[in-house]
């Protein structure tokens, strides 16, 4: 086997670092799966659509950005970004988990609560799970607790995240996203994870 494949499969086996994705639109029955890694100094992007698996050589330094590379073109949505504590929303602010948004608990008067469920009630064109993991130098795996959640309405591309503030109550934060802001918050998401932070 050539020493640059066997990197390769080395990377998708047993990878320092991991960014990872599920993508689902409208034209697509299936989701798409994308997964950056890195190992050492081989960086490898698989990409698996319908019964087709590419790979894909990648900088080690430029994972987000080659997963965020995979979600469909859309322009940044239009509005303010909201934050609202998560038991406002699901009446409990708990760790862990994937996002579910279809189903708000209690009558909210918030108005940012509000905002959000109008938000989300949207039609999407495309929606999008995103992960981090990481594995340290005996070889366990943490991932970051929540997903970072892309949905592309028919006003454009937000993120909608949930994350622990320093007191580590869970909030929520949906923002317009353009593919820089994805990125970013994918490497913001792996630098706690690599700090030990959750």
């Amino acid at each position: 086997m050539h020493p640059d494949l066997l990197d390769t499969f080395r990377a998708l086996a047993k990878p320092a670092v991991e960014f990872f994705a599920w993508i689902g639109d409208r034209q697509h029955p299936k989701p798409v799966s994308a997964l950056a890694t890195a190992a050492g100094n081989e960086g490898v992007l698989a990409v698996l659509n319908g019964a087709t698996l590419g790979l894909h050589p990648v900088r080690p330094d430029a994972l987000a950005d080659a997963l965020v590379a995979q979600l469909p073109h859309a322009a940044a949505g239009h509005g303010q970004s909201i934050t609202v504590p998560a038991s406002d929303i699901d009446g409990t602010g708990r760790a862990g988990g994937d996002e579910e948004f279809s189903v708000f608990a209690g009558q909210q008067r918030n108005p940012a609560v509000q905002q959000l469920k109008r938000l989300v009630a949207q039609p999407r064109a495309c929606a999008a799970q995103l992960y981090v993991a990481v594995r340290d130098e005996l070889g366990r795996r943490r991932r970051c607790p929540f997903p970072l959640n892309v949905i592309d309405t028919d006003t454009g591309r937000w993120f909608v995240h949930r994350q622990h503030n320093a007191g580590g109550q869970v909030w929520l934060t949906a923002a317009p996203a353009t593919s820089q802001t994805v990125a970013s918050k994918l490497s913001e998401m792996y630098r706690v994870l690599a700090n030990g932070r959750r």
